[in-house]
């Protein structure tokens, strides 16, 4: 399995690069988001909900566990 994807991030990251995609088309990451899921690289999953009409965050890091102990490599100054 993967990670729980979200296309915000993919549109956030466009937007961020100034990427010539992130002009016109609202969707225009819905067509390689489709074909990455249908070969299994990414996986679908539903938004997160807690109550109904809300969301739920879910925040993670990615850990290096080294021979001097761990190091956060993701921790960021907003979190």
């Amino acid at each position: 399995g993967t990670l729980a994807f979200c296309p915000r991030w993919v549109v956030q990251e466009a937007e961020r690069s100034k990427s010539k995609m992130a002009k016109g088309n609202q969707m225009w990451w819905s067509s390689p988001l489709d074909e990455l899921c249908n070969l299994g690289v990414v996986n679908r999953y539903p938004p997160l909900a807690d109550l109904q009409g809300s969301f739920t965050a879910q925040y993670e890091h990615t850990v290096l566990l080294g021979s001097s102990g761990k190091e956060v490599l993701t921790r960021g100054s907003d979190y």
